[in-house]
């Protein structure tokens, strides 16, 4: 199975025990629906997550080799997911990550347009900003998550802007669910006037630690690339 999955599936390991799905046997919890198709075509994974509400992952245009549809629902049973590629992204990339990863897609490097990042697990939060008015409840994919997506391990991220600024994120800078490359404010893909169409955001009203200049220092906006060191 491809990393892509596998490191995806790992995050809602306490749902779906990611060793029974790769070695095709019953899960412990019920899925949903497990579809794709042979040759170039879209996988989608959708099942409950612990609140009972539906989670879905989706791979774009990836190729499958050697698949068959469950048998029943509820389980995996006589299903066989061999191979997963990552494929190029299908629109302008927006977010190129280089360095340090396992899983590329183009060339050395890992090239999300905004589809593909919002297939990958989501995290958000509601938090004011220095930046704007009032509170905005941010929506995007947790650094932490997409580097275990890609298999990277970083000692240190250099994030880089569409304007050439750039900022060096630590390990120690990096939580289970922050930063986050944001993707939506309030529900809404956000033009590069109003600092997008991706910003590294940080949750500021939980408490004073990212209060500080250093976190503001980090909150890169107009993201476009970021390097795994």
């Amino acid at each position: 199975m491809g990393d892509a999955l596998i490191n995806v599936l790992k995050k809602f390991g306490n749902t779906i025990p990611a060793a029974a799905l790769i070695m095709g046997m019953a899960a412990a919890t019920p899925v949903a629906t497990f579809a794709g198709a042979a040759g170039n075509a879209a996988i989608a994974l959708q099942f409950s997550d612990e609140n009972g509400s539906i989670v879905q992952a989706q791979f774009a245009q990836s190729t499958v080799e050697n698949f068959k549809t469950p048998t029943r629902m509820g389980g995996l049973e006589h299903s066989q997911l061999i191979d997963v590629d990552f494929a190029p992204p299908a629109d302008d990339a927006i977010l190129t990550v280089s360095g340090a990863i396992s899983l590329t897609n183009v060339d050395d490097t890992a090239a999300f347009d905004l589809d593909a990042l919002m297939a990958l697990p989501k995290t958000e939060y509601t938090t004011s900003t220095i930046w704007t008015d009032g509170e905005i409840r941010f929506t995007g994919v947790a650094l932490s998550d997409l580097m275990e997506v890609l298999g990277g391990e970083p000692e240190s991220i250099v994030a880089k802007a569409l304007n050439d600024y750039s900022v060096t994120i630590t390990k120690d800078d990096i939580g289970p669910d922050y930063p986050i490359i944001a993707y939506h404010m309030d529900g809404e893909t956000f033009s590069r006037r109003e600092k997008g169409p991706l910003w590294i955001v940080f949750p500021y009203d939980r408490s004073e630690e990212f209060q500080q200049e250093l976190v503001y220092g980090l909150s890169v906006w107009q993201l476009e690339t970021l390097t795994v060191e």
